[in-house]
């Protein structure tokens, strides 16, 4: 499949539109991948993962042309995976019923996907995880708006953190997503950073309704197109 220097290719998959196929799916998991899945405290989580990264291998088949089964993915020291000797970089997410897939040429790109849920506490959860800057924005908001806003600078944090690769090791109050002016989504860090060096741009991405998604990529040229799902190579 063709990826252009500036593309980014993202896939949305239905979760549940594919528990049925789950035995087929779970044939392209290495032993590893199956351990992890049989882990899983409740089933629901279980059949997201084994979905979730059986489509990631059956749509980086289509960019390095290899067999979903034979792609051997390695890792970070903080857990992200990468494909050795690949110009391709990925990242995946999965919340509620749906999953997200976002394939690049640039090596660092993320992606979040979350189920929107209402909560009264919002903006003390914000009070923890959110820069000063974003918490005076998100304040300008009452109901519904808080709970959409909240989500918005959520995966958009999230997605970024997921580029670097860093996890929570890379405190979400150090960076910002929004603008007080209620520009969002703009990427500023509190102190300075090796990463503030970077040209990055950040993502509100097309999503079902109940959903937020967003992408962060190191890339301040970015065309993003929005893929159907190959069909998936089941014996």
């Amino acid at each position: 499949m063709e990826l252009n220097i500036n593309d980014v290719h993202i896939y949305r998959i239905n979760i549940s539109e594919h528990t049925g196929s789950l035995p087929q799916l779970k044939k392209f998991l290495s032993g590893d991948e199956i351990k992890k899945a049989d882990r899983f405290k409740f089933t629901k989580d279980s059949h997201s993962y084994t979905i979730s990264r059986s489509f990631l291998r059956n749509i980086l088949s289509q960019y390095i042309n290899l067999n979903p089964a034979e792609i051997k993915f390695s890792y970070t020291e903080t857990g992200k995976p990468f494909i050795e000797y690949s110009k391709i970089h990925f990242n995946l997410s999965h919340s509620g019923d749906r999953c997200i897939i976002a394939v690049s040429m640039t090596a660092e790109t993320g992606v979040d996907i979350e189920k929107v849920r209402d909560s009264e506490d919002l903006i003390k959860v914000a009070g923890r995880y959110f820069s000063e800057t974003e918490i005076i924005y998100l304040k300008k908001f009452q109901g519904k708006e808080v709970t959409d806003n909240f989500f918005r600078i959520w995966t958009l944090k999230e997605a970024f953190i997921k580029a670097i690769g860093e996890g929570l090791s890379f405190p979400l109050k150090d960076f910002s997503v929004t603008e007080r002016t209620g520009n969002i989504p703009v990427l500023s860090f509190n102190n300075t950073s090796v990463y503030s060096e970077k040209h990055w741009s950040l993502h509100l991405l097309e999503s079902e309704s109940g959903y937020v998604s967003s992408l962060a990529i190191n890339s301040d040229n970015v065309n993003i197109i929005y893929k159907k799902i190959p069909a998936l190579i089941i014996e």
